[in-house]
């Protein structure tokens, strides 16, 4: 049996959407955490625009007590409480695991491109900056997610505005050309 054209681009357009909308529900259903790598600090392991995924089984509670040191793991930005809205995710390898003096555990985390850990990024990170265990790397997928996000936010918008103005004006043009019209 062959296709025509049209029966072609129709099955491989409804193929796209069941697959997107089947990665859409894994992704929505799953516990299944990703992140995308906006920095430098970890080259040469993980790139700019590598998406990371984080292990769905991971308990954090459960998981980090059992880091060890060469783990990636993902983890909240510890900030001061003034500046807690402002958290962000890091991904970064764990260099040393030591106790405070409430015999909590700490990590202290580097990126493989840092020279020395940074402080109030990369330690102390307890368990409740713990996000999980980075298991695997897609490598460059990110990428379009980054330009999208540039996309959305930076260009977009001044085009609704830029769009808006021209709606506006000629609203206005038709409103002066219909009274015009009627005071002839």
């Amino acid at each position: 049996m062959v296709l025509s054209k049209p029966s072609k681009v129709c099955l491989i357009s409804i193929v796209c959407v069941i697959v997107i909308f089947s990665i859409y529900y894994f992704a929505t259903t799953a516990d299944i955490q990703f992140f995308v790598v906006v920095s430098e600090s970890m080259k040469p392991n993980l790139n700019t625009g590598d998406i990371v995924i984080i292990n769905p089984n991971t308990n954090p509670n459960i998981s980090f007590a059992r880091l060890k040191i060469g783990d990636i793991i993902a983890f909240e930005e510890p900030k001061e409480e003034a500046h807690a809205e402002s958290k962000k995710i890091v991904v970064h390898r764990v260099l040393q695991i030591s106790e405070n003096q409430n015999g909590e555990r700490i990590v202290t985390t580097k990126g493989d491109a840092n020279r020395s850990p940074i402080e109030f990024v990369d330690f102390p990170i307890t368990k409740d900056e713990f996000v999980g265990k980075v298991e695997h790397n897609i490598p460059y997928l990110g990428l379009l997610l980054i330009y999208v996000d540039i996309v959305l936010r930076i260009i977009f918008p001044p085009i609704l505005y830029i769009l808006g103005a021209v709606a506006a004006g000629i609203l206005i043009a038709l409103k002066i050309r219909k009274r015009r019209e009627v005071t002839v």
